[in-house]
């Protein structure tokens, strides 16, 4: 009985290893670029550099823009108000 438990765990211990071993060897990577597995050329690193730069402008354009139309609206809301008190004041 407790020879066929050793035996049992042994391989149990042993069949996970070797899956595990072999799910690291020739599975999926754990840090994954992209889906590339080969290395970059300097080109293509550049492009990736440009594509990420040109997307974080986009988003500062986006986000000034958002600001200006804020700062419009407050400052229609001023000048309305000056309105009032100049009319207020007469």
């Amino acid at each position: 009985m407790l020879k066929n438990t050793v035996n049992f765990l042994t391989y149990t211990i042993v069949a996970s290893t070797l899956v595990l071993t072999q799910g690291f060897l020739g599975g999926s990577p754990l840090f994954s670029n992209d889906g590339v597995a080969v290395a970059l050329t300097k080109a293509e690193k550049q492009e990736k550099k440009i594509a990420r730069a040109v997307a974080r402008a986009e988003k500062a354009a986006m986000r000034a823009e958002r600001a200006a139309k804020k700062a419009a609206g407050v400052a229609a809301k001023g000048q309305k108000e000056a309105e009032e008190r100049a009319e207020q004041a007469e």
